[in-house]
This record gives structure tokens, sequence and C-alpha cells, in this order.
């Protein structure tokens, strides 16, 4: 297993993953519905069209976030995440590269569906690789660096709008590139959910990984063997009556 060197407080920080969220939403804002480089290349859209680059993304993530529903467990958060950064740079190339209304199409549903894995994996990921005392900062970290995210698109909008040439849209929707290769380095480095591990038997695996995040040398500290406990329980609880009782709970609620 290659995770990165780091323990405690340290390994849960570095479990964020909005800053991709928050540019990617913003980024096409500054560039389409102006009279600049995209207009020009994409024969001035009307509003119809425009709406049609906007909505098409959401569908994309709608489909994400459903293949995330119904395979995500199976495949495991860290590779759903990973998933996620991989889909968004296939989309950003496919964008970055558009000449054709038809292709741009294609790339913002490629995107989509990279962030749909990403905003549906990544706070499952977050709450269960992190302790309860820190679950409601790292909620308001999200919104934050998803903010952060937008004022990065923004601005670089707005930079590259004093150009003139392709350079004007293609460098902002390009860029997002570097996010999404950040977020795949990320899970590279970083352990998988203990929890999902727990649940799909590789038990020694998930007590390794809570000794990394609890900051412990050894798997039979009490504290890694508390968490590990709590751990079993739940899922235990969860399974109690059928593998698909979760499921039922939830739309009964709903």
């Amino acid at each position: 297993m290659w995770i990165v060197p780091v323990r405690g407080k340290y390994m849960v920080w570095a479990i964020t993953g909005f800053l991709l969220l928050g540019y990617d939403q913003g980024v096409m804002s500054g560039i389409i519905g102006a009279n600049n480089q995209f207009g020009k290349d994409f024969n001035h859209p009307g509003p119809t069209t425009q709406g049609t680059i906007v909505a098409i993304y959401d569908i994309g993530c709608a489909v994400g976030s459903l293949i995330t529903f119904f395979f995500g467990e199976a495949i495991g958060r860290k590779r759903m995440i990973m998933s996620g950064a991989l889909t968004m740079l296939v989309g950003t190339a496919i964008l970055t590269s558009s000449t054709t209304l038809a292709q741009l199409y294609v790339g913002r549903i490629v995107t989509g569906i990279g962030n749909g894995f990403n905003s549906s994996s990544i706070p499952v990921y977050q709450s269960e690789t992190c302790g309860g005392k820190v679950r409601g900062k790292l909620v308001c970290l999200n919104s934050t660096v998803t903010i952060i995210g937008l004022v990065i698109a923004y601005w670089l909008d707005y930079g590259l709008s004093l150009l003139d040439g392709p350079a004007q849209w293609r460098l902002p929707i390009g860029f997002q590139a570097f996010f999404a290769l950040c977020l795949l380095l990320q899970g590279l480095v970083l352990p998988d959910s203990p929890r999902w591990l727990i649940a799909h038997g590789f038990k020694g695996e998930g007590a390794r990984v809570i000794a990394l995040l609890e900051d412990q040398a050894s798997t039979d500290h009490p504290d890694v063997i508390r968490v590990t406990q709590e751990i079993e329980a739940s899922l235990a609880l969860e399974s109690a009556g059928g593998e698909n009782k979760p499921l039922q709970v939830g739309l009964v609620k709903c």
C-alpha cells in the first residue's frame, strides 16, 4: 500500500478535493456569452445554445453521481476519486481542443461525469477517515475551498480576457487539468477508507490506516482497537436484515 508518509492530523487535513469542483463550476461563466474569441470560434452561440453548453454539464454530473451510487461501494472511495480525476483530465483535453459545438458538448458531459464521481465520493471518504471532532471543520473547509476555486476561475477568466486569440478561452478551460492532476496524485498517495477496507474483508489493512489516522505506531494500541471495533459494530448494524437494507431504509425515509 503506497501512502503519503504523514500521520494524525496532517493525514486528515490532506483529505480535500473541492478546489477542482469550484474552479470547474466557475470557469465557463467568464467565457460564454461575451463578444470574445470563444464567441468568434463558435459563431456567437445564441441563448439556447449557451444554455445547453451550461446545462449539459449538470447532466454529466448527475450521470456520474448515479454511477457512484450503484458502483461506488464495490469500486471503493479512493478508486472512484481517482477515476473522477482521470475522467476530468480526459474531458478537459476534449474541451480545450474543441473546434465544434458537438465536441464541446461531449467535453462538458465527460467533465461533468468526473465531477459527479468526485463530489459523490470525496465527502463519504472524508466522513469515513476523519474523526467526529473535525468533520464539521472539514464541511466548512470544503465550502471555503470551493469558493477559492471559483475565485481563481473568475480572475483567470478576467486576466486572459485582455488577450487576443484562442488562448483567451482555451487556457482557462485547460488549466483545470492542473487541479485534476493534483487530485489524482493525492489519491495515489493517500490510503483507502478504513471503513471500506474492513467492510470488504481487509481488516488488517484497515487497522493500519486507522493507526495512521490516530497517529499510533501499533495496530494493537487501545485507540486503534476501539475505532476498529466501532466500525465493525456499525457495519454489523447496517447489514442486519440483508445487504440492501441501508438502501431500503433510505428510500423509506425519503
